[in-house]
């Protein structure tokens, strides 16, 4: 023990706790990661494809491979057209990870209306966009 503890408990006294340190309450803040949302509008144009059915708009996190965290099927066309992406159209296995700050959004036509696969030729765009950016413009291509 040390000579002050022992004076202390000689003396009949309880040494008082020392007080634990708590960070200021705007550490706090700093120290909690930021959480991005999905909120994104804004407006689609092409010149279109007679043999387009469907209009594919997804987001993806651009640090990790897979599938999109958020997709949407809408009609192909008429053109401009205006879209939204948010949390509510996250895909069931995205849904809890987190959303960055910056996603991968695409747009494109298709031709069968299946997902997963990709006719050459057919109208597309990708953007590196902020995760909750409005009045965004895409053009097909």
């Amino acid at each position: 023990m040390t000579s002050a503890l022992l004076l202390l408990l000689a003396c009949g006294s309880d040494p008082a706790p020392a007080p634990s340190p708590t960070p200021a309450p705007d550490a706090v803040e700093r120290e909690a990661p930021d959480e991005a949302v999905l909120d994104l509008a804004g407006r689609i144009e092409s010149s279109g494809s007679r043999s387009a059915k469907v209009l594919f708009v997804s987001v993806k996190d651009p640090s990790r491979p897979g599938p999109p965290l958020a997709a949407k099927q809408l009609p192909a066309g008429p053109f401009p057209m205006e879209f939204t992406l948010t949390a509510a159209d996250m895909i069931p296995m995205a849904k809890g990870r987190p959303v960055p700050a910056e996603v991968l959004l695409s747009a494109r036509l298709d031709a069968d209306g299946n997902a997963t696969t990709r006719e050459p030729g057919m109208p597309s765009k990708t953007m590196t966009v902020d995760s909750d950016a409005h009045g965004l413009s895409l053009t097909l291509e």
